[in-house]
């Protein structure tokens, strides 16, 4: 194949940086620490990028993914979808797929030819995470469409030193363990691990989680050697989302429903090796990663069809089965190579040159049938016979030579400018028992580019002032799922981004804030359509989207805290046709995307110190949406409360923690796989639990 030579490009740069690492000239006084880490990319690590510490994750009782991204301003994230009750849309660019996102751990991009596996995260041992909305196209390339999520460990020698045990709401409950291993002066380790048994007020839903990460590092070479191990095993019982009816939601589906079939599950065991090494050749700083994936998934799963009540007892199949299901065995192989040079030409320019490569290669084998779904979750009703048999592998590579420049163009004034060549190489060969065999073979070459400028008209010790504008334009090939729908073997055209962000942030003794504007055009845009009941995808025309963001921060007192986050959302279809259920064209030009709300808001009070008595309270407003594409069935707004009650001594610290306290169930996220239908809220939870210090 073809592709095979940019993954031997990337290692030819690997290699080569291994010469110049024994060169005699280039050997380093002193080795390079490693864990010391910048976010290169569009913009640099100064333009406003979310920060959510530890200590602030803790703080506000984030116990997860989901919680800790609504921490962050103008965004909707969602928990629970067709990847299971585990997975979540982050909503960092009005409801976009999740595949539309960037998620990086540990400088490796997780499922960035395929889709971010948001399921895979959980927070044990997590030192920080950096949100930043928008496209970042340069070191990732077309992975980093729609907005980005960088997760960090802490660093190989340092953890957060813990053992927490943990009981909630309907029978859940965890232990995580974060501790450093013997180190020395040369070599660190630490390690975690996470055992979870989260339960829902679906009585049927469940996610098990088994996962443990181990890190080392060692001083090689005049530089630091990193090797991390991450193993999972999610095991889950899907959800079941509700149908949407032209009066809203289906009554005739009961809240807490599951139309699954017997023995439903959504597995994920994942296996992963990164080694990365870090030094200093001659006068740049050299930084080399690989990273090896392998992905088992085992799916079972079901949803009901357009007309899912055949009589007048919904129970009683009387007629015709009213659902369609799927079972699927995947494996996935994933390789991620990068390498790149940063020279610091003096203390007015930086340089970073490098080329990365993201690899996977996948199959499915699927069969599909039809059954049998009562309405009220009351009956499980076992999978029908077989109707088809697909299989389906695909082969992806994305290549990319970057450049990333950051300049001071005077003594307040900085710029960011950055350059990507992609090039995408992709083989596809689906077959069914219909349709036959069919192969197809692409490869494409783009150009993704960024720019960026910062200027400080106020630096003071009791105020800051800094305007700032960028600009990105990417793009990303079209989504392949391995979905059991054949006819998705053709490739669709790839999706494009063009945003532009303005704001400006400050600062004024204890307050920081920042406001921003921010528009972006995509175009060619992927959505989910249904073909006999099975997902299917389609290029949709093209969307805008247009935000105004604020965020506020205050420490009022050394003991009280108050945050305020306020998004004004338009996201519209620019040119779609949709093809209703009568064969006609309707046009949706100028129609909000759905599920997208009009206005988002976080109210948040902090109280309490490092030791004694804590308070943090939540308020969230979602506002007014619509349920469908046509804008027919609207969704109210509403508002969700969380609170967490702590008490902390020497070393210890027990809580008590609740989430949507006010128990509302309301539509949050659309199905890719059901049409039409849609997931709700998690029910109210509460937490309560225990963590010591080692």
């Amino acid at each position: 194949m073809k592709s095979h030579r940019y993954p031997a490009l990337c290692g030819a740069l690997f290699a080569l940086s291994a010469l110049l690492l024994v060169s005699p000239s280039s050997m380093a006084d002193a080795p390079v620490q490693l864990g010391t880490i910048a976010v290169i990319g569009t913009g640099g690590p100064e333009m406003p990028s979310t920060v959510i510490s530890a200590d602030e994750l803790r703080s506000w009782g984030a116990s997860d993914l989901a919680q800790a991204l609504s921490l962050v301003a103008g965004t909707t994230t969602t928990q629970g979808s067709d990847a299971g009750p585990a997975g979540i849309g982050p909503g960092l660019v009005g409801a976009r797929e999740a595949d539309d996102y960037l998620l990086v751990v540990d400088g490796v991009p997780l499922g960035g030819t395929t889709a971010p596996p948001f399921e895979s995260i959980s927070l044990a041992d997590v030192e920080r995470i950096v949100v930043r909305r928008g496209p970042d196209p340069v070191i990732y390339g077309s992975s980093a469409f729609a907005g980005a999520v960088y997760i960090y460990h802490y660093p190989a020698g340092r953890s957060a030193q813990s053992l927490s045990a943990e009981v909630g709401s309907y029978g859940s409950r965890e232990v995580t363990a974060s501790l450093t291993l013997p180190s020395g002066e040369t070599f660190r380790q630490s390690a975690s691990a996470v055992i979870q048994q989260q339960r829902y007020s679906d009585p049927r839903g469940a996610m098990d989680r088994y996962q443990f990460l181990y890190r080392a590092a060692a001083d090689v070479g005049g530089g630091a050697l990193g090797v991390d191990v991450g193993l999972l095993d999610l095991r889950q019982t899907p959800l079941s989302p509700t149908p949407v009816t032209d009066a809203g939601l289906s009554p005739d589906v009961a809240v807490d429903s599951n139309q699954n079939p017997l023995g439903a599950h959504s597995n994920e065991y994942r296996t992963q090796l990164t080694l990365n090494y870090l030094r200093t050749v001659a006068s740049a700083s050299w930084a080399s990663t690989v990273s090896l994936t392998h992905v088992d998934n085992a799916v079972l799963q079901g949803f009901l069809g357009d007309d899912p009540d055949d009589g007048d007892d919904a129970d009683d199949p009387v007629d015709a089965d009213n659902a369609q299901g799927y079972s699927q065995e995947r494996r996935l192989n994933e390789a991620y190579i990068d390498s790149h040079l940063t020279w610091n030409l003096d203390q007015d320019a930086a340089l970073s040159l490098g080329a990365n490569d993201m690899y996977s290669n996948g199959e499915a084998h699927s069969s599909t049938f039809d059954y049998f779904a009562s309405l009220t979750g009351s009956m499980q009703a076992a999978p029908g016979d077989v109707d088809d048999s697909p299989y389906a592998s695909d082969k992806r590579n994305f290549f990319g030579v970057y450049l990333q420049s950051s300049l001071r163009l005077l003594s307040t004034l900085s710029a960011d400018i950055g350059l990507r060549e992609n090039i995408i190489d992709e083989s596809r060969l689906t077959s069914s028992d219909d349709d036959g065999v069919e192969m197809n073979d692409r490869r494409d070459s783009r150009l993704s580019e960024g720019a960026s400028l910062r200027w400080r008209a106020v630096e003071r010790a009791d105020a800051t002032l800094t305007p700032y504008v960028a600009y990105a334009d990417t793009f990303q090939p079209s989504q392949f799922d391995f979905s059991p729908d054949p006819d998705d073997s053709a490739f669709l055209l790839p999706e494009t981004a063009h945003s532009w962000q303005l704001g400006v942030r400050g600062s004024a003794a204890d307050l920081e804030w920042d406001l921003s504007g921010t528009a972006v055009e995509f175009g060619n845009a992927v959505t989910a359509e249904e073909v006999a009941g099975l997902p299917s995808f389609v290029n949709a025309g093209s969307d805008s989207f247009r935000d105004i963001d604020l965020d506020v921060d205050e420490r009022l007192s050394d003991s009280l805290r108050l945050t305020f986050s306020y998004e004004y959302v338009d996201a519209r279809y620019r040119s779609y046709n949709l093809v209703d259920d009568d064969g006609d064209n309707v046009s949706l030009a100028g129609k909000r995307l759905p599920l997208t709300p009009n206005s988002v808001s976080t109210l948040g009070l902090l109280f309490g110190r490092s030791e004694g008595l804590s308070l943090a309270v939540l308020a969230r407003y979602r506002g007014h949406s619509y349920l469908d594409q046509e804008n027919q069935v609207p969704a109210n707004g509403f508002v969700t409360y969380d609170c967490k009650l702590s008490y902390s001594g020497d070393g210890w610290t027990i809580y008590l923690s609740g989430q949507n306290l006010s128990d509302r169930r309301d539509p949050v996220s659309a199905s890719e796989i059901g049409d039409d239908q849609v997931y709700r809220l998690f029910g109210r939870r509460l937490e309560f639990g225990v963590i010591t210090s080692l």
